[in-house]
């Protein structure tokens, strides 16, 4: 389905054919009644806005990942997956720069395949995929170039599953019982990213925490005001202090790490801004 933006109270409004019709299509899904001829995403698809933070147009049925642009409300930005992505989303229809549209986290989605062997997918340089024995991405058919897969029918190989996230505050398991959480963007920049607080930005240096390599570990970036020195502390963590979790403190989860020390990205929003506290 193409993506409908907001009408707000007191803009011109005139019916839409297609609107109307791909609501039909699915009030008629969800009473058991399927139409073939409808080019819909399935119920029970996870799909979230996004925008173009790039400079070229993505085309539709693209693999996307997030990147490190402003968020627009709900909307993330995203640019085109770099070839060999294994965590990336599906534009549903092309998106010009900064044009909103729908991204494809969990469900079906119809994407050009080359030739090759393989039951899962990743980008190849092009819109076009690579087959392969390992992925995020499963094969359920395929005809001819066009193949139906399935995002988030599987798990990366490796010893760390691979956001496709590349922007600030990315963390990464060492493999040695440390992560690093760092601005992906910038590798060897001395910044994770920057924490906006009211007027001011803080550019929070890159960290490394240690954490127990058996156990299930949360990943946070915490702000608290210590009463002492009348400054606001900026740390990492892997636990919570009373600091945090008080009325003057303030906590984001950034990744989990599991007992296999598999990664999940949380945070997949670029900067992040504190709001709704009395520091500032």
């Amino acid at each position: 389905m193409p993506f409908y933006p907001d009408v707000s109270p007191g803009d011109p409004f005139k019916p839409n054919a297609r609107l109307s019709n791909d609501i039909r299509h699915l009030v008629n899904a969800a009473h058991g009644f399927q139409d073939c001829r409808q080019k819909s995403v399935p119920l029970g698809a996870v799909r979230v806005s996004v925008y173009n933070a790039s400079t070229t147009l993505i085309p539709a049925n693209t693999a996307v990942v997030f990147t490190s642009g402003v968020t627009k409300g709900n909307t993330l930005p995203v640019k085109q997956a770099p070839a060999g992505t294994a965590e990336f989303g599906i534009v549903t229809r092309a998106l010009a720069p900064k044009e909103c549209g729908s991204c494809i986290m969990i469900g079906t989605a119809t994407v050009d395949v080359a030739e090759g062997s393989g039951n899962f997918v990743k980008p190849g340089n092009t819109r076009t995929f690579v087959r392969g024995s390992s992925g995020t991405a499963k094969i359920l058919h395929v005809s001819g170039t066009k193949a139906v897969i399935l995002l988030g029918g599987s798990q990366p190989q490796t010893t760390q599953i691979i956001s496709g996230y590349a922007g600030a505050f990315y963390v990464k398991n060492n493999g040695n019982g440390t992560v690093t959480i760092f601005n992906i963007s910038n590798p060897s920049g001395e910044y994770a990213g920057q924490v906006i607080v009211g007027s001011t930005r803080y550019n929070m240096p890159v960290g490394t925490l240690s954490f127990s390599s058996n156990a299930e570990t949360d990943i946070y970036l915490t702000v608290y005001y210590d009463t002492t020195t009348k400054k606001l502390v900026y740390e990492f963590a892997t636990e919570l202090s009373e600091e945090v979790t008080g009325p003057q403190g303030w906590y984001k989860k950034l990744a989990h790490v599991n007992s296999s020390g598999l990664v999940t990205q949380v945070h997949f929003c670029g900067d992040i801004e504190i709001t709704g506290r009395w520091w500032y």
